[in-house]
Parts: structure tokens; C-alpha cells; sequence
């Protein structure tokens, strides 16, 4: 079977959300083949299912080019993608000083906010609270109301600081 041929025929089964297909090719290609482009088509259109084959192959890195499959997802609005995606160790949220939080912050995403919140490798405060000024340039009122009130919960770095 020739190998590249193989490897563009499993992106387009993923492309097309072929799930049969993305499972058959699955055993005899290489699933990050050209820079692990199935699992990006996948989180950026919304394929759950074609998302959670790729997830369970070693081979594919999800976080790969600086977590890109996760940004594209939050950018499409895809939360239950991003939910898993952030329950992988191989993505990084925190990548390119808390890409994700700012992004989902440009966006508006309430839901995906709160997931990256709930991370523990997720900082909203890196570079001078930036999630935070997105939402003030753009008077996202329910952004700024979720990052200061998150500042400054129980489990937050404010109120954290203060204990002795």
C-alpha cells in the first residue's frame, strides 16, 4: 500500500468525518502524518468522535505547533472538543503565555472560559491580566465578570496571597 497515498486518504476520511474509515486506517498509517493534520480538521469542525480516536493513538500530538488543535477549537466554539483536548497531558494551555484563555477571551467563550479556568496550568493573570484588558477593549461585560471574579475566589491567586 503506498504510505503517502494512505496518509491522505486518512485525512480526508477524518476531513469528512468518516468514522468507519478513520477506524480502519487508523492501524496502517501514521495518524500525525503531516503535522498531525487530522486531529486539527477534527477539533476544528467539531468531530467528537473522529476526536476521540485520534486522542487514543500515541502517535498523535494534540498539543502539536504550539497546541494549534485546541486554539482552533475554541475559536470554533467546539467546548466538548476543548473539554477533552484539556484533559489530555500532551496539550498545554498555558502554551504561548495562556494563548487559550486569551483567545477564548477575544471570542466571548463563557463555557470554554470556565473550562480553562478550572485548569490547573491556566494562568488568566500572565501578561498583565491580557485575558482581562481583551475583555475590557471589547466590553465583554461576562468575560470581565468571570476573570475578576475569579481573581479573587476562595481558590484564587488573590485572595491566596493574603493567607499567612
Amino acid at each position: 500500500m503506498n504510505q503517502k497515498i494512505t496518509n491522505r486518504t486518512f485525512i480526508d476520511a477524518c476531513i469528512a468525518n468518516d468514522i468507519e474509515r478513520v477506524r480502519e486506517l487508523i492501524q496502517v498509517v501514521n495518524p500525525a502524518a503531516k503535522s498531525n493534520a487530522a486531529i486539527k480538521w477534527a477539533c476544528e469542525n467539531g468531530y467528537i468522535e473522529i476526536v476521540k480516536i485520534l486522542l487514543a493513538d500515541p502517535r498523535v500530538n494534540p498539543g502539536a505547533q504550539k497546541n494549534v488543535a485546541l486554539q482552533l477549537a475554541i475559536i470554533e466554539k467546539h467546548t466538548e472538543i476543548v473539554r477533552l483536548l484539556l484533559q489530555d497531558p500532551r496539550v498545554d494551555p498555558s502554551d504561548r503565555n495562556n494563548e487559550a484563555i486569551l483567545t477564548a477571551s477575544r471570542h466571548c467563550q463563557i463555557e470554554i472560559i470556565k473550562l480553562l479556568l478550572d485548569h490547573p496550568r491556566v494562568d488568566p493573570n500572565v501578561n498583565n491580566k491580557e485575558a482581562l484588558v481583551w475583555a475590557r477593549k471589547f466590553n465583554n461585560t461576562e468575560v470581565i465578570q468571570l476573570l475578576t471574579e475569579y481573581r479573587f475566589r476562595l481558590d484564587g491567586p488573590i485572595y491566596n496571597q493574603n493567607i499567612i
